[in-house]
């Protein structure tokens, strides 16, 4: 992104105080980002390419279980 990079975008939606969760999607080659850091974002789940959409799905399904779309 020309602006700012994914992860700093997240640090922006959760500054402005936007709750849901958030999923992080890295590419194979960009997994630099510490658990520490995206526990500090409040990040529901790290997602490394490739993966099955039925991981995504379930992910989704958890969200919904959980009732965090609210």
């Amino acid at each position: 992104m020309p602006i700012m990079n994914g992860i700093e975008m997240l640090q922006q939606i959760n500054k402005n105080g936007d709750d849901k969760p958030l999923i992080v999607i890295f590419s194979a080659f960009d997994t630099t980002i510490s658990e520490e850091e995206l526990d500090e974002i409040k990040i529901f789940k790290k997602m490394v390419k490739p993966f099955q959409i039925s991981e995504l799905e379930k992910t989704i399904n958890e969200i919904k279980e959980l009732n965090l779309l609210q």
